[in-house]
This record gives C-alpha cells, structure tokens and sequence, in this order.
C-alpha cells in the first residue's frame, strides 16, 4: 500500500470520529508540519512517528466506542 493511501486512511478514522489531525497529531506528539509533509510526499514518516500517529488513533477509537 502506498504512504498516500496510508495517510487517508488514518485521515478517514480521525474524520469519522469528529476530530482533526492537529488534535491527533498533538496527541502522538508529532508536529502538525510533520503530517502535511507525509501527506504531500515531501518525507516519509519515521517507524516512531507512525507508530505514534497509529497509536494516538487507535486509543481514539477505543475511548469514543465505549
């Protein structure tokens, strides 16, 4: 799967949870900067970042079902 469709993906979650990257992105503690450049392709994220971003959502997810 391509970065592109990755960063949509978490993008689509993030969006059906009714909250904003930057809110994500503060939780992971991963500048907002950061993200636009993963989403525009200028860098590729690094295994911690991601994993931050992923985690920060996954724990979203968990807190907004209960």
């Amino acid at each position: 799967m391509a970065l592109s469709d990755d960063v949509a993906g978490v993008e689509k979650r993030v969006s059906a949870l009714g909250l904003t990257i930057k809110f994500v992105c503060d939780r992971a503690g991963v500048p907002a900067s950061t993200w636009s450049h993963w989403k525009i392709g200028t860098r590729r994220p690094l295994k911690e970042k991601w994993d931050a971003i992923i985690a920060a959502v996954d724990d979203l997810e968990r807190r907004f079902s209960s």
